[in-house]
């Protein structure tokens, strides 16, 4: 299993950052929530999530 933090930052580094939601690519989003997004819930958000309370 890989360790997800160098895995992501590189992927962030290869997607730049995105200006405007409506210029993502479907292919890119759909990524992003199949491959990313389940591994920052499992991995990041208990410590660095949005609520204050939780962190």
């Amino acid at each position: 299993m890989i360790r997800a933090a160098p895995f992501l930052l590189a992927w962030l580094a290869a997607v730049g950052t995105v200006a405007d939601a409506s210029e993502i690519d479907p292919a890119d989003l759909e990524f992003f929530e199949s491959k990313i997004r389940p591994v920052l819930v499992e991995r990041c958000y208990q410590c660095h999530g949005g609520d204050p309370a939780t962190r």
